[in-house]
């Protein structure tokens, strides 16, 4: 092999190694600030139902209250310490299974082939004390949005390959 296409070749693959890193670290970034994103949203759902639900003092028209901050499409379930739901709402018509929390904030689980966002919180229920609000949001758009990006990023890269090999061969004479 001449150094000439030894030098085009190193460049070339040395400069396509950079971007598809670059590329991919914009991938992730993504992915987690949209994530990030979608439970700071569900995050305040969750304070101001909290704000809500503790200034009540009986558990009459509660149900009426909780639809408000129902998650879109999603449910919420409402559980005491032993785990035996007090209230359970959903916003879809579709079933979806109820989720036991685990020791995270929160957690994005598949159910059904769609992620959902599943947020644990406590609140202060009127006449039983502290209980655990299961708040789950599907976030669909999200791994939509995560393969178009994925097919604009892999085709930039593929797009880039060109100039990068051309530019090389020509600093290679």
């Amino acid at each position: 092999m001449k150094l000439n296409t030894k030098v085009n070749v190193f460049t070339t693959l040395i400069a396509s190694i950079i971007l598809a890193c670059s590329f991919i670290a914009v991938y992730f970034l993504y992915k987690s600030l949209a994530v990030e994103t979608e439970f700071d949203q569900l995050q305040s759902r969750a304070d101001d139902l909290a704000k809500a639900v503790s200034s009540l003092e009986t558990a009459v028209g509660v149900d009426t209250l909780i639809r408000t901050y129902l998650p879109t499409d999603g449910y919420l379930v409402v559980e005491d310490l032993s785990g035996s739901t007090i209230i359970r709402m959903q916003a879809t018509s579709v079933p979806l299974p109820t989720l036991k929390p685990t020791d995270n904030h929160f957690e994005i689980v598949p159910i059904n082939n769609v992620d959902h966002l599943v947020m644990h919180y406590p609140l202060l229920w009127p006449d039983v004390g502290v209980v655990h609000a299961n708040f789950v949001q599907p976030i669909p758009h999200i791994a939509n949005n995560l393969q178009l990006l994925r097919l604009i990023l892999i085709t930039l890269m593929i797009i880039s390959i060109i100039p990068l090999y051309l530019a090389s061969n020509v600093l290679a004479r």
